[in-house]
């Protein structure tokens, strides 16, 4: 098993070496942003698949450095978040209650500017923090969509996550020492009372319709 130190070092030459990732990353969220502040809300499915695609860049960056394990963990909860997306609604994301919203957005916001690992002047954590490279920025700003969706509508993604996040989140504080990821443990808190709200959607006896097993009901 690796030292904290070593795994330390790892994240830290990951986040060093993938700037141009982490880059693209800022770009492509900025302009989902944009859409969203002009009025166009993404599908539930849309949303679904940009996490897979940031944690399958999390795996690839984990294998390309030598970490099997972040690379096997995050490849699978993409495969998973990627099969979610085809199960759920087809419609527009509906935002969650007030607070919800608001944890989401501050998590969000974390992920976005993530203040570890990266060396160089602090501004570059505007533009350039670790964001789809090293696990924990990734989670915060995967937890802060699910939580601004109102959990996506999909009680075992939801799960899933929150079961994720909080195992880095305590790992983070306990072993490596990285006290911000504390609110990793708020976010997970928040997606298993997301997960808890709604109950799934059944079919009535004497009507047709689909059962909607493992994801939301409407509200």
């Amino acid at each position: 098993m690796p030292t904290t130190t070593q795994i330390l070092d790892d994240l830290t030459a990951a986040a060093n070496q993938a700037i141009p990732i982490a880059i693209a990353w800022h770009v492509v969220l900025a302009l989902i942003l944009l859409t969203v502040v002009l009025g166009r809300r993404p599908a539930i499915g849309s949303a679904m698949m940009l996490s897979a695609a940031l944690l399958l860049s999390v795996a690839v960056i984990a294998y390309t450095t030598d970490n099997p394990f972040n690379a096997i963990l995050f490849a699978l909860l993409a495969v998973l978040a990627a099969a979610f997306a085809l199960t759920v609604p087809r419609r527009p994301m509906r935002t969650g209650p007030d607070w919800m919203s608001a944890l989401g957005i501050a998590m969000m916001a974390i992920g976005w500017t993530y203040p570890h690992f990266l060396d160089g002047n602090p501004a570059l954590y505007l533009i350039a923090a670790p964001l789809g490279v090293v696990p924990c920025a990734t989670l915060y700003m995967i937890v802060g969509i699910t939580l601004v969706g109102g959990g996506l509508r999909h009680r075992a993604w939801t799960l899933a996550l929150a079961v994720l996040t909080v195992a880095y989140g305590v790992i983070g504080v306990a072993r490596l020492g990285v006290y911000l990821d504390i609110f990793l443990v708020a976010g997970a808190a928040g997606l298993v009372v997301a997960a808890l709200r709604h109950r799934p959607r059944r079919a009535r006896p004497g009507f047709s319709g689909y059962a909607t097993t493992g994801s939301f009901g409407s509200r």
